[in-house]
């Protein structure tokens, strides 16, 4: 039943826009950013900053050892782990993407 839409989700992100890393091989620059945001949030100092930087560490850390675990444990196998912290990939990501338009938005209205 969920096959086509397996198929169709699989091929978009693994191939595209390069095979076979597709939209992953975006994560190191998307994880790179998330721990530099999740550092200044910490050292921020407020209460508020302080629980989102830890959170967003949390998300990091959870993505950095289910993608190590996954590509020692299914080598040349689709990592069928992925599947465990891809919600966070795609939160981390849309935070990422989400600040670098604002940035650029408000850059844009200067």
């Amino acid at each position: 039943m969920l096959g086509g839409y397996e198929r169709g989700y699989n091929g978009l992100v693994h191939r595209f826009p390069v095979a076979p890393f597709g939209l992953y091989g975006f994560l190191p620059i998307v994880w790179l950013w998330g721990l530099w945001q999740a550092i200044c949030l910490v050292r921020r100092g407020g209460s508020d900053d302080r629980a989102r930087g830890a959170l967003l560490l949390f998300c990091l850390f959870q993505i950095l050892y289910v993608v190590a675990a996954s590509s020692m444990l299914t080598f040349l196998e689709e990592s069928r782990y992925r599947f465990q912290v891809e919600p966070l990939i795609w939160l981390v990501t849309t935070l990422c993407v989400t600040t670098v338009y604002g940035h650029l938005s408000d850059r844009r209205h200067l």
